[in-house]
């Protein structure tokens, strides 16, 4: 494993007559899919602006922090179109999710279709890994993938280092950014990107879980910075 990274492993009895289990790949299938919600589901129904949140295998504290900050979550499940919903939503929100970024086609075309209308747009984990690929960016497998409450990621404009809880083993290749874009945040450890942001529009996303309450809480500010946008539509740069 640490000559060639993670590899597929099987657990099976050894014993007289039993079989070996078939090779099974995860990345192959859809696991997005198969952990989202069935059902649309509206929290805080009462809340001042409202937040479209597409569930890729979101975690709930992610919209206990939309919620809050007094902000009305409609969760959608991964499959959700979104030109078909009758809601007039003021932003978008994608959440975290396990498997390849690459089997989720249509969540990257929604969010291209969210692009076009210039809303807020903000992603998590998976859901930062979809906001790259919508603007043409490439993912990739990682050798071991990066996990844990102590992940050292710096924050580019300021050099500042914040540390971040993570859970994934994909990543963005963010060598081939668009010109209007910029990389928000950089891995300390290995440089792999964290983080991406818009230069205009009010766009980001970050690999890392700024809601993890079992670690570090320091860059759960971002639900602050990204809900002030949404209010008042301005441009959406992380400043000092």
């Amino acid at each position: 494993i640490h000559v060639s990274g993670t590899v597929l492993g099987r657990i099976y009895p050894i014993s007289e007559g039993s079989q070996i289990p078939e090779w099974y790949d995860p990345s192959v299938d859809n696991l997005a899919a198969a952990v989202s919600c069935k059902t649309q589901r509206t929290f805080n129904d009462a809340g001042d602006v409202h937040i479209a949140a597409i569930d890729c295998g979101m975690k709930f504290n992610q919209i206990r922090c939309f919620v809050n900050r007094g902000a009305k979550v409609t969760v959608l499940p991964f499959d959700s179109d979104l030109s078909q919903c009758t809601e007039n939503f003021d932003a978008l929100f994608i959440s975290n999710g396990p498997g390849d970024p690459a089997q989720c086609s249509n969540v990257t075309t929604q969010i291209s279709r969210w692009m076009e209308q210039g809303k807020p747009l903000f992603g998590i984990c998976l859901g930062h890994q979809l906001v790259a690929r919508a603007i043409g960016l490439q993912t990739y497998k990682m050798k071991y993938g990066n996990r844990g409450h102590n992940q050292p990621c710096i924050h580019l404009k300021t050099s500042r280092c914040f540390m971040t809880s993570q859970n994934h083993g994909y990543a963005v290749d963010a060598s081939s950014l668009p010109d209007e874009w910029y990389e928000l945040f950089r891995n300390a450890n290995d440089q792999s990107n964290e983080g991406l942001a818009h230069c205009t529009r009010p766009w980001m996303s970050v690999q890392f879980h700024p809601e993890h309450m079992a670690g570090p809480k320091d860059l759960e500010i971002l639900f602050d910075i990204f809900l002030e946008h949404v209010s008042v539509q301005l441009d959406f740069i992380l400043s000092d």
